[in-house]
């Protein structure tokens, strides 16, 4: 029997006698049967969107997950930390983007599909592309529960494996006051801390903190609290600390720029991850000149943990009537990538042998 924790409520799931259902118009659930005279191909095209049913779900809290989710065995649950003007939105749906690139993933020997066509349909019509493709800034993450924000079958084809991953943009802020309603971090399984270099008070001013994001802490303590890691040395939760915004620091700070040459030499090494050990040395080195060593709480408490640089959009946003844009001539998203390849290299989705020692704590 394969069993699937759901991230909605927590509940182990029989995953093969989960029953198939369609989301209805009205947006309820419907049970999916196979018509007696249906071939192979007219169910296929039925269930291109079929869902599981939670058995825990009901009334006002039914839910239900994507048809494949338990197919692959232990789905890569992510949560994506940060305050809500970390920059967190635009970093993911510049690195989901860039998971979608058929081109971009061969070169590292990885198929990725959606695992939710209507999930991720969404996500791209109403994130990804508006922001790529034509420059509009995004609204952060809303005080809200942990939601879907996309959801994606890989396989790779060096290993032959297949897994199920999702995403889930985490509001700090809420997190914050919700002590009961946080079900997703018993789920959770990879962890990408977005670090604002605005909110440090050496690079943002007087209204910057010396203290560091407190939604990581929060994430961390609740999740040692729910996992029954308390008084472990480390959690065994893979995660990576992103720095992001870095298109502010890149021309100031000498150990961010070496990351980012003129002329995007860098979009090869992306994908090089050898180099992970360097980077992580130096934005360890970086937060901690300039005193913002609270941000480096997961990459101190997690047994697996990198850290990065990166920008999701290169350059500054413009004002334009009630919301932000951004100059479409100079947006390029640089490095969102590799904190994510980081990540599935230390949880399996990728081969470990992938990284350099710089995530294994023994080395550090």
């Amino acid at each position: 029997m394969t069993t699937v924790r759901c991230p909605i409520c927590l509940r182990l799931i029989d995953w093969s006698a989960a029953e198939e259902v369609v989301m209805t118009p009205a947006g309820t659930y419907e049970r999916l049967e196979r018509r007696p005279d249906e071939d192979d191909i007219q169910w296929n095209h039925r269930r291109l969107n079929v869902y599981r049913m939670c058995p825990g779900s009901a009334g006002s809290s039914q839910h239900a997950l994507p048809g494949r989710y338990g197919d692959f065995g232990e789905p890569l649950v992510i949560g994506m930390v940060g305050e809500s003007a970390s920059g967190k939105t635009h970093l993911l749906a510049a690195m989901i983007g860039m998971f979608c690139d058929a081109a971009r993933m061969t070169r590292i020997g990885l198929s990725v599909g959606a695992l939710d066509l209507a999930m991720h349909d969404q996500y791209m019509r109403e994130q990804v592309r508006p922001f790529l493709d034509n420059g509009q800034g995004l609204l952060g993450t809303r005080p809200a529960p942990p939601e879907f924000t996309d959801a994606f079958w890989v396989h790779n084809r060096r290993t032959g494996r297949d897994t199920a991953i999702a995403f889930f943009d985490v509001s700090g802020e809420w997190l914050a006051s919700h002590e009961s309603e946080t079900p997703f971090l018993g789920a959770v399984n990879g962890l990408i801390f977005v670090v604002d270099p605005a909110r440090i008070r050496r690079l943002g001013g007087a209204g910057g903190s010396v203290t560091g994001d407190p939604s990581f802490g929060i994430v961390l303590d609740k999740l040692a609290r729910i996992r029954g890691f308390e008084g472990s040395a480390f959690l065994p939760v893979p995660a990576v600390v992103v720095i992001g915004k870095c298109d502010l620091l890149r021309h100031t700070e000498d150990l961010v720029g070496r990351w980012f040459p003129r002329g995007g030499q860098d979009d090869q090494e992306e994908f090089d991850l050898g180099t992970v050990e360097e980077e992580s040395e130096d934005a360890y080195a970086f937060l901690w000149t300039v005193e913002a060593g609270g941000w480096l709480a997961p990459f101190v408490r997690c047994a697996d943990s990198t850290l990065h640089f990166a920008t999701a959009t290169g350059t500054k946003a413009v004002l334009e009537g009630d919301g932000e844009t951004f100059p479409l001539e100079l947006l390029k998203p640089r490095r969102t990538l590799k904190p994510l390849l980081s990540l599935l290299a230390m949880s399996g989705v990728l081969e470990r042998d992938k990284l350099s020692p710089a995530g294994r704590r023994g080395d550090r």
